[in-house]
């Protein structure tokens, strides 16, 4: 079993350090995406903030024949708005995403504030910089990182009544016993976190065979069941949408817009409940009529379909969400010990082999 243990960590080794590095840089990516983002001066609270539609009107100035297609609202009071839209360029319909301040209503593109930190870490992370079979490499090496914790904590098991004293401490020993101790205790101590992250990225690599067969379609419910009355509006604006969405739920908040292709199909509003699982948006939906700004159907993110939970607490489990701030933190940690692994393992394999030579 040792020797199985050793060629997995031959093998695997170098692919799990590098894959808990940059996960654990990974962990804080919001962070980093929101560091590199554009902001309002810190003064922002002495200028007036233009509503969503007068920013249209002056996007509508830049672009020809502007349609736009969804737009992110700031989570933080001096962060830009982020529009999706489309426009023609020489007669050709391009497509891209801009920032946009709601003060100045000063317009850059947004691919000139992505961190370029957090970019390379997440290719290498979920690809290995390789557009096709990149994704499913790393699958395959997180199921073998997972059998070489599995194998690891079976080479440590203690036997029956021995489990605290095998984590104490050696009294009166030489390094290389102390190391081989902190190794071995260590790696026993995080095989669960270990487990739930590399069991987690491995179900969403192979997400088809592992959660879409739990699929259902989403639990939608018709605004009739709610007992607020809305008032049919005529040619509503963003602001118009975002209040009635608003009066379902008046305890989220509002953080995306969708808009529809065809005035036939709903406007859908993105909302986040503060009790619902983690996810970068949010999971509860609004849909309105365009026309009129009424609401139609709506989705609850805190009653979620089976398959939706699964995923959604997958993402969450994964990127240590799901623990809050804490878990986040100990997610990063965590990341780190792959390295602490490799060189005390490598320390060890060395001082064996003296040791055989030696004899």
């Amino acid at each position: 079993m040792k020797r199985l243990h050793l060629a997995l960590a031959s093998i695997f080794g170098i692919f799990f350090i590098l894959l808990g590095i940059t996960g654990s840089t990974l962990v804080y990516r919001d962070s980093f995406t929101q560091i590199s983002a554009p902001k309002l001066d810190i003064n922002y609270l002495d200028y007036e903030v233009h509503d969503i539609d007068r920013l249209i009107t002056e996007l509508e100035s830049h672009y020809t024949e502007l349609k736009v297609r969804s737009i992110k609202l700031p989570a933080h009071p001096r962060d830009h708005y982020l529009f999706s839209i489309r426009y023609l360029n020489d007669q050709q319909a391009q497509s891209t995403q801009i920032y946009i301040n709601p003060v100045s209503m000063a317009i850059s593109p947004a691919i000139e504030h992505r961190n370029p930190i957090e970019a390379f870490f997440y290719e290498f992370h979920s690809s290995y910089f390789m557009e096709e079979n990149g994704t499913a490499l790393v699958g395959i090496t997180g199921a073998g990182i997972s059998v070489l914790v599995l194998i690891g904590f079976y080479i440590w098991m203690p036997s029956s009544g021995r489990f605290k004293q095998s984590l104490r401490a050696p009294e009166k020993s030489t390094g290389a016993v102390l190391l081989s101790w902190l190794h071995r205790t260590t790696g026993a101590c995080f095989t669960p976190l270990l487990l739930i992250i590399s069991l987690t990225g491995l179900m969403l690599v192979f997400r088809p065979a592992m959660i879409l067969p739990f699929s259902s379609n989403p639990v939608t419910s018709q605004v009739d069941d709610k007992t607020i009355t809305f008032t049919c509006l005529s040619s509503p604006g963003i602001d118009d949408y975002l209040y009635s969405a608003e009066q379902l739920f008046p305890q989220a908040d509002a953080t995306h817009i969708k808009l529809p292709k065809r005035d036939s199909r709903p406007v859908e509003i993105t909302l986040r409940h503060d009790d619902e699982v983690n996810s970068a948006l949010g999971l509860t939906k609004v849909y309105l009529d365009t026309n009129c700004a009424a609401p139609v159907k709506y989705r609850d993110g805190r009653a979620l379909t089976l398959s939706e939970a699964l995923t959604e607490t997958i993402v969450s489990l994964h990127n240590g969400s799901f623990f809050g701030v804490t878990g986040q933190l100990i997610y990063s940690l965590t990341g780190i010990l792959p390295l602490f692994f490799g060189l005390s393992g490598g320390i060890l394999w060395l001082s064996r082999r003296r040791l055989r030579r030696a004899r």
